[in-house]
């Protein structure tokens, strides 16, 4: 009896020591918080060069320098054209041409990105590249070295979409130039540049032939026309061939003008009767019927002009008749 007593009690001392031990025990430390990780640093923008004059062409080009802390990747320009460009190192250089970017105005967005795949945005508002040449049209084939305003100037139309730079027209071994001012219009990306380019005909030889034009906008680029151009300072003339000077006249009588030119177009004459214009038409005008009974009784003055192509007039052919009733 007295052993299985002590043996009770021993079994019960190892099932207190046992639940003791699982009571007192403390639960393991918790795992340490992973460090937060810094963003990484988008690269930089350490300049865009681009040239204020003049605008950007297809040749010419524009520059952007990058840096970044660690490597550089690429730079996205989104213009007209969509260019791509990788990097390498912690800096460099893009060179983008404006016929890498296309022909228009409007917004440069440049995107930088590095190797992490952080990336920079920079925009450039009222970018301009150029790229189509300007248009020229001569105003007159013939002109006079001997008259003033407009029919004694070389006139040529020239525009463009963006902006003028300059026009050369050269003519019987002999160039006149002129500049445009170096500045945006205001109406620049709006309207396109149009301008009246005028030189004096006295400023060229006489004579007829072709006359080469070179216009150029301010980007640079250029175009060549080639007009047939005459500069012509001899004036035409005119004659009254019948009636004769002192003529009676009555009803109806008929007029008779000659005129000459040495142009390859015939002179437009004017007939004057009596201080009014009653015809104005190309040579040769034939026999012109006036009607006598609608003019005054007594002395009518006739005056008969002829204008050249280039604007010349010729001297005034007069001869006065006796208008009866």
């Amino acid at each position: 009896m007295s052993g299985r007593t002590s043996a009770a009690r021993a079994a019960a001392v190892v099932v207190v020591a046992l639940a003791g031990c699982a009571t007192t025990s403390e639960p393991p430390p918790p795992a340490p918080a992973p460090a937060p990780t810094a963003s990484p640093t988008p690269p930089k923008f350490d300049a865009i060069d681009i040239p204020e004059w003049p605008p950007l062409s297809a040749s010419r080009s524009i520059s952007v320098r990058l840096s970044d802390d660690e490597r550089l990747s690429r730079l996205t320009a989104t213009f007209k054209n969509v260019t791509r460009r990788t990097l390498d190192g912690a800096s460099g250089t893009v060179v983008l041409s404006g016929g890498d970017l296309g022909e228009g105005m409007g917004t440069l967005t440049l995107v930088a990105c590095d190797a992490r795949g952080a990336c920079r945005e920079r925009r450039v508002n009222d970018f301009l590249v150029d790229m189509t040449p300007p248009e020229a049209e001569l105003e007159r084939a013939a002109v006079s070295p001997r008259l003033e305003g407009l029919d004694g100037q070389i006139a040529v139309w020239v525009s463009d979409a963006w902006v003028l730079g300059s026009m050369d027209l050269t003519f019987a071994g002999k160039t006149l130039h002129h500049d445009f001012p170096k500045a945006y219009p205001a109406t620049v990306g709006t309207e396109w540049d149009v301008s009246r380019v005028a030189f004096p005909a006295s400023d060229l030889p006489e004579g007829q032939g072709d006359a080469i034009v070179v216009v150029r906008d301010a980007a640079g680029n250029a175009r060549t026309e080639t007009f047939h151009l005459r500069i012509d300072g001899t004036a035409p003339t005119a004659t009254i061939a019948e009636p004769a000077d002192g003529a009676t006249v009555s009803g109806t009588f008929d007029v008779r003008i000659e005129a000459q030119d040495d142009g390859p177009t015939a002179p437009i004459v004017e007939l004057w009767v009596g201080g009014a214009r009653i015809l104005e038409a190309p040579a040769p005008l034939g026999l012109v019927t006036v009607d006598a009974s609608a003019l005054p009784p007594g002395a009518t003055e006739l005056r008969a002009v002829a204008r050249d192509e280039a604007g010349n007039r010729s001297a005034v052919a007069q001869a006065t008749v006796q208008v009866v009733p």
